[in-house]
């Protein structure tokens, strides 16, 4: 780990490779610092989108930086702290110790971490979703389309995030068809695994292979390796994050939404107006925070099932239906 007695002989050198352009001018009281390219096709895409409607709509003025590691981040945090920053959005779960050292250093410093979870500090703000939720609405999604009984999930690293998604994904498989069988894998160990799309169409090949006809892909960039797979053979892919329909149309079964984008929103209007608050939000598919995708791009795909799939989401949204947060893959799948 990284101490911050080490970063000023580590600073010139990250600034100068991982710097990028300023989006405002030298006066930014904002800034973000993405955990993986900014696009990236998922995720930090998705926050640079919200930082674009900040900035267009509420007139935001803000700094951007890229870290690819826990290293990167505190060196990163502390460069724009010292800056004078009064508000740095950080995302991610692998940047946890880096938002919880920098808030300690910084005091005055408010920090907004998303799809992370650090609490029990005046200076940090934490925004987590309901990832078991958009798991299992497309979980359930796959569960009604499977032709072979048996689908597949391919995470990116194991991450809370991750887990939560292919265990409420598997489950949700389950709640549609009691008697499918789920197949998991992961593709690394670290952040690579998100940018890793060669590895993951190989372990996208042998689910195939062994029968999986759905396959669930929070995997980051990576997932378009997924994607590509299902393109030659029979079967479907779901993307995460944002809606990626269009990828292979017709072979993109649906996307299982996190909006970040509208975290990062509703995070800069709050520093902006006076609101901004630390503690710890979840956001849930009654507060627009996850969802699945239905657009021109897979409306035919999904016709036969888009009812039933809309059904369970109702029941979700006004709580009839609770879906429990579980990352223990043993009990949901049964093949981790």
């Amino acid at each position: 780990m990284l101490s911050f007695a080490r970063i000023s002989r580590l600073a010139l050198t990250f600034l100068s490779c991982f710097m990028l352009p300023l989006m405002a001018k030298a006066d930014a009281t904002n800034a973000i610092v993405y955990n993986s390219y900014k696009f990236d096709g998922a995720f930090n895409e998705l926050a640079s989108i919200g930082v674009q409607r900040a900035q267009e709509e509420l007139h935001v003025l803000m700094r951007e930086r890229v870290a690819m590691s826990d290293d990167e981040a505190i060196v990163a945090l502390r460069a724009l702290a010292e800056h004078g920053l009064e508000h740095i959005i950080v995302l991610g779960q692998t940047n946890e110790n880096a938002v919880r050292l920098s808030a300690l250093a910084f005091p005055k410093t408010k920090f907004t971490l998303i799809d992370g979870h650090v609490e029990g500090l005046a200076n940090v703000r934490s925004i987590m979703f309901a990832d078991e939720e958009a798991g299992f609405l497309v979980g359930f999604a796959a569960g009604l389309k499977t032709k072979s009984n048996k689908v597949a999930s391919i995470g990116g690293m194991d991450l809370l995030a991750v887990r939560r998604l292919m265990c409420g994904f598997a489950v949700g498989a389950m709640h549609a068809n009691p008697s499918v069988e789920i197949l998991s894998s992961f593709l690394g160990d670290n952040l690579d695994a998100f940018r890793n799309a060669e590895k993951a169409r190989s372990v996208a090949d042998l689910m195939l292979d062994a029968g999986a006809d759905v396959l669930f892909a929070p995997a980051g960039r990576a997932a378009e390796g997924v994607a590509e797979a299902v393109r030659e053979k029979a079967g479907f892919v779901i993307m995460v994050d944002m809606n990626r329909n269009d990828y292979v149309p017709g072979k993109v079964l649906t996307s299982a939404i996190k909006r970040i984008d509208e975290a990062v929103y509703r995070t800069l209007q709050d520093v902006a107006s006076g609101r901004w608050e630390p503690g710890v939000t979840r956001l849930a598919l009654a507060h627009n925070g996850v969802d699945w995708a239905v657009d021109e791009n897979n409306q035919f795909v999904v016709a036969d099932i888009e009812p039933a799939v809309n059904r369970l989401r109702t029941q979700i949204a006004d709580g009839s239906l609770i879906v429990q947060p579980n990352s223990a893959l043993e009990y949901c799948s049964g093949a981790f």
